[in-house]
C-alpha cells in the first residue's frame, strides 16, 4: 500500500494489515519456541530411553556370553535330546541365578535394541515374538532336561527363568 494515495478511511485497513502481519510473526515465534521446547523434551526422553536400551543390550550380551562360558561344552545351540557322556547339568555361575540365562540375555538384548531406538511398535512386536519363541523352546528343552537329569526338577523349582510368564 502506498502512503501517498491513502485516504482517511484507508488508514484502518493499513493498520489491520500491519497487525495481521505482526500476529503472524508472533505466532511463528511462539511456534518456534514451542517446537524448541518440544524438541528439548523429546531429546531428553529419547536420551533416557536410548541409555536404558544401551544398558539392556550390554547386560543381555554380557549375560548370554557369561552363560555360554560357564556352560562350556554343555552349551549347544541345538536342543539335545540324548545325554552325551560329557553332558552335565550346569547349576553354577549365571545358572545359579537364572534358568536358561542365555535365553534371558538374548531376550534383554533384543528388547534393548528397540528401547534404544525408541521404537514402541517394534518393541511390542519383539516382546511378543521373542516371548512366544522362548516359551515354546524352553518347554521343549526342559522336557528333555527332566528326562536326562533326575536333579533337574529340584533345580527348576529353586531357580527362576526371570522371563515374565515362563515358569
Amino acid at each position: 500500500l502506498r502512503r501517498d494515495i491513502e485516504t482517511p478511511g484507508d488508514r484502518g485497513v493499513v493498520e489491520r494489515a500491519a497487525a495481521v502481519r505482526l500476529d503472524i510473526r508472533e505466532l511463528r515465534c511462539e511456534r518456534r519456541r514451542h517446537d524448541r521446547r518440544f524438541a528439548e523434551r523429546k531429546a531428553a526422553a529419547v536420551g533416557t530411553t536410548f541409555y536404558a536400551g544401551v544398558v539392556m543390550c550390554l547386560f543381555g550380551d554380557w549375560l548370554r556370553k557369561a552363560s555360554i562360558c560357564t556352560a562350556g561344552t554343555a552349551f549347544t545351540h541345538l536342543i539335545q535330546t540324548r545325554r552325551r557322556p560329557t553332558h552335565f547339568l550346569v547349576t553354577t555361575g549365571a545358572y545359579a541365578y537364572a534358568r536358561h540365562p542365555g535365553y534371558l540375555g538374548w531376550f534383554a538384548w533384543a528388547l534393548g535394541t528397540q528401547v534404544m531406538l525408541g521404537n514402541p511398535v517394534c518393541l511390542v512386536a519383539f516382546v511378543v515374538v521373542t516371548w512366544l519363541y522362548f516359551k515354546r523352546r524352553i518347554a521343549v528343552e526342559e522336557l528333555y532336561l527332566r528326562r536326562m537329569f533326575s536333579e533337574y526338577e529340584d533345580y527348576a523349582r529353586r531357580v527362576p527363568t526371570w522371563i515374565p510368564g515362563i515358569k
